[in-house]
Parts: C-alpha cells; sequence; structure tokens
C-alpha cells in the first residue's frame, strides 16, 4: 500500500456486476466472450455526437485515403468514420476474432484485421487518420501500443482517442476520492477507479497521455472533455441504481464530512436513477417477457411517464454543459486529437 496526498491506493481484486477482471494471459479469450453478446456493438446518441466534434478537430483539407480504426470492436464506430471520411478506406483491428467477424458481417466495404494487440500488420506510414474509441484503458501494455500507433500513422497525419479521464475535479473523481480505498491498482499495477469495468486496466489523465504521444513525436492538436458534472449524473442514472449502489458506498468515507457528503449524494442519485426508464421500449420488454419480470416491465410504465420530463431536463443540461463546457479540463472523459510531426 501507498499513498499520495490523502488518496490511499490498495491492491485488491476487481469485481463489481459487470463481472471479474480478465485473465491478462488470455485476454483475446476474455473479448471473445463479451462480444458474443452486444458489448458495444452501438453506442448512444450524446457519445456518437461527441465523436463527431473530436473528428471535426481533423482538418478538411487533410483528405485522408486510409483511417484505422484502432480497437473497432465490433464495428460500434464504422457507420461514423464512413460519414466523415467518405473518400477514405476504412480499416479495423481488434485482438477479438469473435467481435471481427460481427464487425465483417455488418460492414463488408471495409477491411479488418486481427493482432496479438501489440504491433498491428501494417507498414510504417500507412494511415492518414487513426481513430480509437475507449481502447487504451483496456490494453495490457500502453507504452507498447502507443509506440504502435505512432509508427503506422503517417507525418502529418492524425490520431484521435477518447477514453475515460483521471483528472481532478468532475463530479465522478470527487465522490470516488471521498471513499477509502476509492482509487485501487489494477491487475497491471497501474491506478483505476474501484468502481469502473473491471476489464479496465488503467484511468489516465490527459496528462500523462499528451506527454506519452509526445515522446512519440505526436503533439496535441486538441483536447475537449465531458462528464464534468451534469453529463456524469446523467451517464451513472442511464445505468440504473445498481451502478450507484456498487459506487457509493457511505461508511467507506474519509471521516464525517465525507460520509454525509456520500450520503447525500447517493440517496440524490437513486432518487433520480429512473431517469433511465425513459430510454427503456417498456412495451416491447414485456411482450417479450413472463410472469414477474412481465409484471415488472408492466409496472414501471407509469413510473417511465413521472420521470420523463425530468430525463428531457437532465439530458438538456448535459448537451449544454458539452457545449459550453468541454473545454474545462475537469471532465471524466477526454477526447483528444494529435498530429505526427512532419
Amino acid at each position: 500500500m501507498s499513498t499520495q496526498g490523502d488518496m490511499t491506493f490498495k491492491s485488491v481484486p476487481i469485481v463489481n456486476r459487470e463481472g471479474t477482471a480478465p485473465d491478462l494471459k488470455d485476454l483475446a479469450g476474455f473479448y471473445d466472450k463479451r462480444f458474443t453478446g452486444q458489448y458495444c456493438k452501438t453506442h448512444d446518441g450524446r457519445h456518437m455526437r461527441q465523436l463527431a466534434t473530436m473528428l471535426k478537430c481533423v482538418p478538411a483539407t487533410v483528405s485522408p485515403s486510409k483511417v484505422l480504426d484502432y480497437g473497432c470492436g465490433a464495428g460500434g464506430c464504422m457507420t461514423l468514420l464512413k460519414d466523415f471520411f467518405p473518400d477514405a478506406e476504412i480499416h479495423g483491428i481488434d485482438i477479438s476474432d469473435e467481435a471481427l467477424k460481427k464487425a465483417n458481417s455488418r460492414f463488408s466495404d471495409c477491411r479488418f484485421a486481427s493482432f496479438d494487440g501489440s504491433k498491428a500488420p501494417y507498414p510504417d506510414g500507412n494511415f492518414d487518420v487513426i481513430f480509437s474509441s475507449h481502447v487504451l484503458e483496456h490494453v495490457l501494455d500502453l507504452g507498447k501500443c502507443i509506440e504502435d500507433i505512432a509508427r503506422m500513422v503517417r507525418k502529418g497525419g492524425y490520431v484521435c482517442l477518447t477514453l475515460p479521464c483521471a483528472n481532478e475535479r468532475s463530479l465522478e473523481w470527487k465522490l470516488t476520492t471521498l471513499m477509502k480505498g476509492g482509487i485501487i491498482k489494477s491487475a497491471t499495477g497501474e491506478e483505476k477507479w474501484f468502481w469502473e469495468d473491471p476489464s479496465h486496466l488503467r484511468r489516465l489523465t490527459s496528462s500523462h497521455l499528451i506527454n506519452a504521444f509526445s515522446k512519440q513525436g505526436l503533439q496535441l492538436k486538441e483536447a475537449i472533455f465531458g462528464n464534468q458534472f451534469w453529463g456524469g449524473i446523467e451517464g451513472v442514472c442511464n445505468c440504473g441504481p445498481g451502478i450507484i449502489l456498487d459506487w457509493l458506498h457511505v461508511l467507506d468515507g474519509k471521516g464525517l464530512r465525507a460520509k454525509t457528503m456520500l450520503f447525500f449524494a447517493k440517496a440524490t442519485l437513486l432518487l433520480i436513477s429512473p431517469v433511465f426508464l425513459a430510454s427503456v421500449n417498456l412495451r416491447q420488454k414485456a411482450h417479450c417477457s413472463r410472469g414477474i419480470r412481465k409484471f415488472l416491465y408492466l409496472a414501471a410504465m407509469p413510473v417511465k411517464l413521472v420521470y420523463w420530463p425530468l430525463a428531457k431536463w437532465l439530458r438538456s443540461l448535459a448537451d449544454e454543459e458539452w457545449e459550453i463546457e468541454r473545454k474545462k479540463t475537469s471532465g471524466a472523459s477526454q477526447f483528444l486529437v494529435f498530429q505526427k510531426a512532419q
């Protein structure tokens, strides 16, 4: 155990409602199992709009002929990349053969390849733009991946990436660091927040990433951030009350003041959390269910009607925060655009 300021870091097994931490010796097998379901097959509307904002930072004069989605999964971002770069040859790469099988079936006009997560099977300087969405928090060796991305992008080309952010002052950071053991060590010995998806091996600050890419000859051109406050509330509540119960442990607060803050935050978020019903087709769910599950879906319909205005209001606040506050570094998500030196 080591300390940094008032934060305590512990190495503990990571288990939450998403499952257990992956076997680092068989990451491909771990993700093959995940991709047999609907894991990351699509993304919600705000995330896609945020990705579009990031891609707009690539100058129109670039006119890329080859674009790579690094860690493409089942192709959740392929449509976005095709829309943004209609004249480009779109490639995707991933360690999961199951994910690539699904991506191939959905996007036969794109080119996909498998690799071991270390060095991709492409020559140096092969791509004009490399895109990566929520991948670098999962990779086994971050340094090797950054080095390989830098190798594959041409001189003057762009790298656009997004992933969770460890910068201070976001709502998620404030509440997590109120708890003992709020920040832990992952299986690779890197810092992360204890309640994150167990497949996350790190949570990085933007300065950490900027420095790492700078060492590989890529300079930051744009940095934008999301989920400072309202976006964080909406994101957590849209996951339902389970994530709130997993996250906020009042008795683990660092003293009476922290416990009090955690109690009120937890109570407020649980009260708001039924807004997630606004995005659920309860009628369809009830139609496809039987017994108690069918009853619960039907019983939730009037609750959905009550919470619909709150969900709409919360969405508008999160949208406004993204439009106005995205230059503020105090976000729980980060969107970084780099250019390789000419």
